[in-house]
């Protein structure tokens, strides 16, 4: 028998704002789709979410773990979560964080962004300078990067 509360809580439908109803109906019909092909973020991330915006960064870290253990290959869980690290001042966590989510999607920019910033601020300029370069080669109008990259070109010419 097919149970429709098992379904909603395996992909933690909270609401329905962001994909239609007939759309939700016709996937959990559907008994043999996997979770992983349906991308709903979980309660944790949008409460994440939320904490970041509230800059309660270490309340936001734990909601992105929460949000990581329930799927350990999303990008954007380890992205944002290294955004709060960032915001602790905690670069090497940070790093660590953005460097999984790169592992995980080799075309996120923010990961980019995040681990230059981090690799910048632990003293390993060439490093973010390198990461700042391959955000503009994914995104060459990102104004970020590009700023970033010249920044620490003048700085440092040699890239250290």
């Amino acid at each position: 028998m097919f149970d429709f509360m098992q379904k909603i809580n395996q992909f933690h439908i909270v609401s329905l704002s962001y994909i239609k109803f007939a759309n939700v109906c016709a996937i959990l019909i559907n008994e043999s789709l996997e979770p992983e092909l349906l991308y709903l973020p979980p309660i944790s991330m949008m409460k994440g979410n939320q904490a970041f915006k509230e800059k309660q960064w270490q309340k936001a870290i734990s909601y992105y773990n929460e949000a990581i253990k329930l799927n350990d290959k999303n990008a954007t869980y380890y992205s944002n979560r290294a955004a709060a690290y960032l915001e602790l001042g905690s670069f090497h966590q940070a790093e660590a964080d953005c460097s999984k989510a790169i592992n995980l999607d080799k075309k996120n920019v923010k990961s980019y962004l995040r681990r230059g910033t981090a690799r910048e601020m632990l003293g390993y300029y060439k490093d973010a300078i390198e990461d700042f370069k391959y955000a503009l080669v994914l995104e060459p109008t990102n104004k970020r990067a590009s700023l970033s990259a010249e920044r620490l070109r003048k700085v440092f010419p040699l890239g250290y």
